[in-house]
């Protein structure tokens, strides 16, 4: 397929598709141990973000990735995904598509996504070391810090600007109208993203918001792979009953 992004495609196309967005300065390995349970019952897409590993072009905003990723949709699956889940940066380019597009997807799992104007948790760096010290608090094994090693080596310029749009990311409006079932998963210590979590919540008039108890930044996707796989099939599961 002519896909505007790049992608790591698992499982049967036949099966319904569901799409994860990785965070920040990681890559397709966000979503490995996920993979390996649900590849088998549904069609698997990975967009390599703009900017990062795997990817060929250069990171431009938050907002050209999500019409990138929109159009890719319109184009191949007939205008709608059974479900998008999207963590941090994922989550915020999540929040976009939604907004953008009201059927982008039946569900949506929006992890630790920070949206809201005053941004207290980033500090704007200056250095990369700085940067991955301060702001990226990811609770990752052995194995994940060696391909976080490896996948936060990005140009320069792409790791200032994506670091500037996620400072500088509001979430719009137009998300209200989404008719997407929207699940908001934040970690309890996570507390400078509780606030933006629960804006996300009350924008979207139906979603729910889950406070996971004792979680950090990422564990939801990174370190507890059995309950997010359980709620994608959970979910899964309604929409097939519906």
């Amino acid at each position: 397929m002519n896909y505007l992004m790049n992608y790591k495609e698992y499982g049967d196309t036949s099966n319904p598709t569901i799409m994860l967005i990785h965070g920040e300065f990681l890559s397709a390995w966000n979503y490995d141990l996920i993979i390996d349970q649900l590849k088998d019952r549904y069609h698997i897409l990975l967009p390599l973000l703009d900017g990062h590993q795997g990817s060929k072009e250069h990171f431009i905003s938050i907002e050209h990735i999500a019409k990138k990723i929109i159009e890719d949709i319109n184009n191949h699956y007939d205008g709608q995904l059974a479900l998008i889940g999207g963590l941090s940066l994922g989550g915020q380019i999540l929040c976009e598509m939604l907004s953008i597009k009201d059927d982008i997807c039946q569900y949506a799992i929006i992890e630790s996504a920070d949206v809201m104007k005053e941004k207290s948790f980033v500090a704007k760096p200056k250095d990369q070391l700085s940067y991955r010290l301060s702001l990226h608090n990811y609770h990752l094994n052995r194995k994940q810090k060696k391909q976080y090693k490896e996948s936060s080596k990005i140009d320069k310029e792409d790791f200032i600007k994506i670091n500037e749009a996620m400072r500088h990311y509001v979430l719009k409006e137009t998300i209200a109208n989404t008719k997407a079932k929207v699940y908001v998963e934040v970690g309890s210590k996570e507390k400078n993203y509780i606030p933006s979590c629960t804006h996300i919540h009350h924008t979207i008039k139906k979603s729910q918001m889950i406070i996971m108890y004792r979680y950090a930044h990422g564990d939801f996707s990174l370190n507890h792979v059995s309950s997010y796989t359980n709620l994608i099939t959970k979910l899964m599961k309604q929409k097939n009953t519906r």
